[in-house]
């Protein structure tokens, strides 16, 4: 499986990029993220297409 992001990556999603997303885990060509500073928080689910990197300025 070639993924393009790995665990501890940092991205945020398309539809709500104001929330910043840290990969946990890629199975089964979906990437599960928790939110950065919130590890107790639900855990969300996101396919490739739905994520962009994070980049710091």
């Amino acid at each position: 499986m070639k993924n393009k992001y790995k665990t501890g990556d940092l991205v945020f999603a398309i539809v709500k990029p104001e929330i910043l997303l840290e990969i946990r885990i890629y199975a089964r060509k979906i990437y599960y993220c928790t939110i950065k500073n919130d590890p107790l928080g639900k855990e969300l689910v996101y396919f490739e297409r739905e994520l962009k990197p994070y980049k710091v300025v």
